[in-house]
């Protein structure tokens, strides 16, 4: 079985990682222009991704899973200032956009290949983060979150007295927590930690020691912490990165009355019906476009049931132009009225009957990039190419022709 031309591309895709249409086009011993047509179809079906990273002008084709190859390319194609916020990126991870620069900011949306945003929303407060593009959901949650915990602790800290006074109830010679001026290690040097000598006695300390309340600022500190994490949402294009807070969440519901967690159910209940039954309307509906669609070749046939006046002015034209040259029609589709159509027609010749696809355009001038969309076309259906004209052909289309680029293309100008 003999492998198609866009089966070779893949292959050899596979083989090198992200390449250029250039070097897809000598494997495949063809031009560019055919090459790049096959990519585009390729890109199209979803087979293979394009890159927005611009190698001499061209970008990078790839297949899906490739993506950690393209940072190769990066060197010599980027400015120095985006190659810089890249790598910054790279060795970040995860880069909050209130913190960076406004060039840096511009720079993060260009490399649409390697930066990917996400939206976080904590404390009814959204705010935009870029992440490394080969970081997973899991990984990015974890650094997005230690993100956060970092800035309202560092919040906490700023708004900590300088001084925490020690209760009055609580004599000095009682305290159960050593003095400030006594710390274990401080910038590598040792010293000795030593118990003071209590001056009361043993039933007296019992009578006169009173618990020491907790500090305001240290328990800010572990509200915050549970805080911070419980109230991060995270919305991302494709899937949600994190799945670890939904627990969170529903810790809190626990904690409701027995008359909200009714409320709260019947409101969900609710919103589920509507839910579904909105879905519901939504299939009657397509199901019923579905059943009032009628095929093409039967619109057609009643657009054209032998009088003129109703026919497609452009198609009796290339009609009687058939007629003429003896050429039979099997498939007709009509593109745009009174301006472009698609055949399937047999043309008899010496050896036998030929079948063509053919391109009929009704236009002032007719360039290049339309000769080379029909010639993919008929490609794509392994026909050879029969593409006719009304008025003229573009110089470039022209320059085309006698390079020889289209191959058992016949091109026709209608008369």
């Amino acid at each position: 079985m003999t492998m198609t031309t866009q089966d070779q591309i893949l292959n050899f895709l596979k083989i090198t990682g992200p390449l250029l249409p250039s070097k897809v086009a000598k494997q495949i011993h063809e031009s560019i222009l055919i090459a790049s047509a096959h990519l585009a179809d390729l890109v199209t079906q979803g087979k293979i991704k394009i890159s927005s990273l611009k190698v001499g002008g061209s970008p990078l084709y790839y297949l899906p899973g490739q993506e950690a190859q393209l940072y190769q390319f990066v060197v010599g194609n980027l400015n120095p200032k985006d190659l810089q916020v890249l790598n910054h990126l790279k060795s970040k991870l995860v880069l909050k956009e209130a913190n960076l620069d406004t060039l840096s900011k511009l720079a993060l949306r260009s490399l649409k290949d390697f930066a990917v945003p996400l939206h976080v929303t904590v404390e009814n407060h959204r705010e935009l983060f870029w992440k490394w593009h080969l970081l997973s959901d899991e990984e990015t949650n974890q650094v997005i979150g230690s993100l956060l915990m970092i800035a309202e602790l560092k919040k906490v800290e700023d708004a900590k007295p300088a001084e925490i006074p020690t209760p009055a109830s609580q004599p000095a010679s009682t305290s159960t927590e050593l003095p400030a001026a006594v710390k274990k290690e401080s910038s590598g040097v040792k010293s000795e930690i030593k118990e003071l000598p209590s001056t009361k006695s043993k039933t007296d300390a019992k009578n006169s020691v009173s618990p020491v309340p907790e500090p305001k600022a240290e328990r800010k500190v572990k509200e915050t912490r549970k805080k911070t994490v419980s109230k991060l949402e995270v919305k991302h294009s494709e899937k949600p990165v994190s799945e670890k807070y939904i627990s969170k969440e529903t810790e809190k519901s626990e904690e409701l009355d027995e008359s909200e967690k009714e409320y709260l159910a019947k409101l969900l209940f609710e919103q589920n019906k509507k839910a579904a039954e909105q879905k519901s309307k939504e299939s009657e509906k397509q199901t019923q476009l579905k059943s009032n669609k009628v095929p093409f070749s039967k619109k057609f046939k009643e657009k054209l049931p032998g009088q003129n006046r109703t026919a497609d002015p452009f198609l009796l034209v290339v009609e009687r132009f058939f007629g003429k040259l003896k050429i039979n029609v099997e498939e007709k589709e009509l593109i745009r009225k009174d301006a472009e159509i698609d055949f399937i027609v047999r043309i008899s010749s010496i050896v036998g009957e030929t079948t063509y696809f053919c391109k009929a355009r009704k236009k002032r001038k007719c360039d290049e990039k339309e000769l080379s969309a029909a010639y993919m076309q008929a490609q794509i259906k392994k026909l050879p190419l029969l593409f006719l004209y009304t008025n003229e052909l573009s110089p470039k289309a022209h320059e085309m022709l006698e390079s020889d680029v289209f191959k058992n293309a016949l091109i026709k100008k209608i008369e």
